[in-house]
């Protein structure tokens, strides 16, 4: 899921919809919506968000804030950001364009006003506002309503202050780790609301009143002359002071190349300096094992000099709420499917035996020619009555066909024949080897029914960027549900040239396209029995882990067409996956490894599935994929325990991987193992795609050590990388502060850690 680096910002062809940090009180805090699980779908490719305007009574709207939480401005200043707001309608889990937001000044100083009063929701589902404040300090509270609206508000808040100036500072000099105490006026009576910067690295505020700010400087700050600056959000003090620092606390960390160090939470560290020029990869990551959490921070960095240096052109400010892409218009039909198939697991009666039981009759196995109904579920959430025909048996698929699929230009006799026998070997195969057998509740000796009819062609919007290839739907494995086919079948698309059913599509097209989807959603089928119907869990897995076992079983299949040589087919089961993890790969920073199970996008895909390849590659192997699928843990809890590893460690390891596995900066290192893929070489994958390796660290000191400021937003489960260079002739070293937002509180949820690898 591709986070924006401004995350309220617009990406592409995507929006911002789902969780925005709710800022309504301090501390903050997250806003957390329901969670929706299971059903399953492939979507190929970016799509644009559905521009379907609201209708009549359609007013059970969801409003979020979207961005412009937690700002602060001084009296008669109009806010430097806007409110945001974003709209969505739950049932269809779309964002609603040209929905009719009201916003109005619940409370606050008097004089202050809106720019507008009522806004009308863009094609991104946004609506805006601002506030201009009267001329006196105090706190406004404003919510924006859909009108007609029967759901809560969005809420902000936003604090005029005066400006704060600082008077004195003392002691005065101090030591690194030593408590000041900076006296001025107008500070906030509420300590982490002031940020107190020396030469751009925060300090922890202990307490504070409007005249006085208790303060512990940071161990990292080396010996040097800083300049005390206070802040209130971005109303920075009228003056700063001079204080002298006569020496850090923190202990340098040396490091051979190769090499890395893992802090958790507030950290400071003191890279060297020397005659050898130096460089490390440094990663701060947000390793919380909670979805939704993002976290703001700060790292800045200090030359060993002993004055400050001037701030490199990298230097970086960036705030905001947080935001999540979906990058498919098909999100509102998947997002049905899956609520729906949540609640039949949990009120459905019967489960059926598992398929090693022998406690169902063998059925009779269908002939080519034979024609049976089935139940397809449509577009509007409904079911369609289609006839199909059997076009193909083979030793473990029944293939049928609609008979209302176009003619002529579609698949050949020789096309069904091939899915049928690509399907026993290597997909049924190689799967069934890996994650275990699937279910045979209409007992046909373990034949799957793969259906190809035009009702799935149906489910992609007019438009779209990329279409719904195939789903599986558990609804067909609880025979005792309205509308299920009480059979193992999986559903895909048909060729239409001539648009009959949606965008054009051509059998050449498909006949690339459905091999993985048949991979993919065998392995959702098998989930689905190993999980519910074996083990009877109370529900699916988390989506994101779900997702990643289904690209892990293209990938599977992949590997066993390279063994055999057949490199061809193999490169049909790899291509995307790669295409995936290179999206993720090329902005890590705003793509959380989570995202909601009603709103998966492709950046978070590649980066599910690259973090379990690189898990099988140290922890089990094969056998990993299996004990994943075979267990009714679920998410991070399922990974931790069958890998025997904390979450932040293997977050950690992995992110470490990800760049330094056959990077040309450490050749000839000596890397920790769990710091490399024992089981992919991704750059030269990659390239054998004519693909760019993308993951390309902000280089934050280009010439050598100098001061410098990240401060930046991490989804949950995300990380960013920078390189720093340190040392050689006439350059110093460099002195780290990893903090959390405002007065060095980190948010509540958020598991802050910082990497540090030395490559050079």
């Amino acid at each position: 899921m591709r986070w924006r680096s401004i995350w309220s910002t617009a990406r592409r062809a995507g929006v911002g919809l789902a969780t925005r940090i709710a800022t309504l009180s301090r501390p903050t805090g997250a806003l957390a919506l329901p969670r929706r699980c299971a059903g399953f779908v492939v979507v190929l490719a970016l799509i644009a968000c559905n521009g379907d305007s609201t209708g009549p009574g359609q007013r059970d709207y969801i409003i979020l804030v979207d961005g412009g939480q937690y700002q602060f401005t001084t009296p008669g200043t109009l806010l430097s950001e806007p409110f945001r707001v974003v709209v969505v309608d739950p049932k269809m889990s779309r964002l609603v364009p040209g929905a009719s937001v009201e916003w109005m000044i619940i409370s606050g100083p008097s004089g202050g006003a809106l720019t507008t009063a009522t806004s009308t929701t863009d094609s991104l589902g946004v609506a805006t506002t601002r506030l201009h404040p009267g001329d006196d300090p105090g706190t406004y509270q404003v919510e924006a309503r859909v009108r007609g609206g029967n759901r809560p508000p969005a809420v902000f808040q936003a604090w005029v202050v005066r400006r704060p100036e600082l008077q004195s500072v003392s002691p005065n000099p101090v030591s690194a780790g030593d408590t000041i105490v900076i006296a001025g006026r107008d500070f906030s009576t509420y300590a982490p609301d002031n940020e107190v910067l020396l030469s751009g690295m925060r300090a922890t505020v202990l307490s504070g009143t409007s005249t006085q700010l208790t303060v512990v400087v940071p161990p990292c700050v080396p010996e040097r002359q800083v300049e005390v600056t206070v802040r209130l959000g971005t109303v920075t003090a009228t003056n700063s002071l001079q204080l002298d620092i006569e020496g850090g606390t923190s202990s340098p960390v040396t490091l051979a190349r190769g090499a890395a160090i893992r802090a958790s939470n507030t950290a400071c560290l003191s890279l060297p300096g020397g005659s050898v020029e130096t460089a490390y990869l440094v990663i701060p990551q947000n390793a919380t094992n909670i979805d939704r959490q993002p976290m703001p921070f700060r790292l800045a960095g200090h030359t060993g000099g002993g004055i400050a240096a001037a701030l490199d052109g990298g230097s970086i400010e960036r705030y905001a709420t947080a935001g999540i892409d979906p990058d498919a218009s098909v999100a509102a039909w998947e997002s049905r499917l899956r609520e729906q198939e949540a609640r039949l697991l949990a009120t459905s009666p019967y489960r059926p035996a598992p398929a090693t039981s022998g406690a169902m009759l063998a059925a009779e196995v269908p002939s080519p020619g034979d024609r049976r109904s089935f139940d397809v579920l449509n577009r509007s959430g409904g079911f369609s009555r289609i006839t199909a025909e059997v076009v193909y048996v083979s030793e473990r698929a029944i293939i049928y066909q609609d008979i209302e699929a176009p003619s002529p230009g579609g698949y050949t006799a020789a096309d069904f024949e091939f899915f049928g026998d690509l399907f026993d070997d290597p997909i049924h195969s190689r799967l069934v080897e890996v994650f275990g057998e699937p279910s045979d509740i209409d007992g046909n000796d373990g034949r799957i029914l793969i259906l190809f009819t035009p009702v799935v062609n149906e489910l992609t919007p007019e438009g779209a960027d990329s279409f719904v290839a195939g789903f599986f739907y558990g609804l067909d494995l609880l025979p005792s549900q309205p509308n299920s086919n009480a059979a193992e079948i999986f559903y895909s698309l048909v060729p239409d040239p001539e648009g009959r059913h949606g965008a054009r599509r051509t059998r050449s097209q498909l006949l690339s396209t459905v091999p993985p989807v048949l991979a993919h959603e065998f392995l959702h089928m098998i989930h689905f029995n190993q999980r519910n119907l074996v083990r009877q869990a109370s529900g699916p897995e988390e989506l994101w882990l779900s997702e990643a076992l289904a690209h892990a079983a293209e990938y599977l299949v992949a590997a066993e067409f390279q063994r055999r040589g057949q490199n061809t087919s193999s490169r049909t089961f790899r291509v995307s996956n790669l295409r995936r993890a290179v999206r993720f790969l090329e902005a890590t920073y705003e793509v959380s490894l989570f995202a909601p199970d009603w709103l998966i996008s492709l950046e978070t895909r590649g980066a599910g599935w690259l973090f379990l390849h690189y898990l099988a590659g140290h922890y089990g192997g094969d056998a990993l994929y299996g004990d994943l699928v075979r267990t009714t843990q679920t998410g991070v809890a399922n990974i931790t325990a069958r890998t025997q590893q904390t979450w932040d460690r293997l977050l950690s390891d992995w992110a470490v991987a990800l760049w330094a596995t056959d990077a040309p900066q450490l050749t000839g290192a000596q890397l920790d193992p769990l710091h490399r893929y024992t089981n992919l070489t991704l750059r030269s994958e990659l390239s054998s795609f004519s693909m760019n390796y993308p993951l390309a660290p902000a280089n934050m000191t280009p010439s050598g050590a100098a001061d410098f400021v990240l401060a930046d937003t991490l989804p949950s489960a995300s990380s960013r990388y920078v390189v720093l260079q340190s040392g050689g002739a006439g350059l110093l070293s460099l002195h780290l502060g990893f903090s959390g937002p405002l007065g060095s509180q980190w948010f509540a949820g958020t598991r802050p850690q910082l990497t540090v690898l030395r490559y050079r």
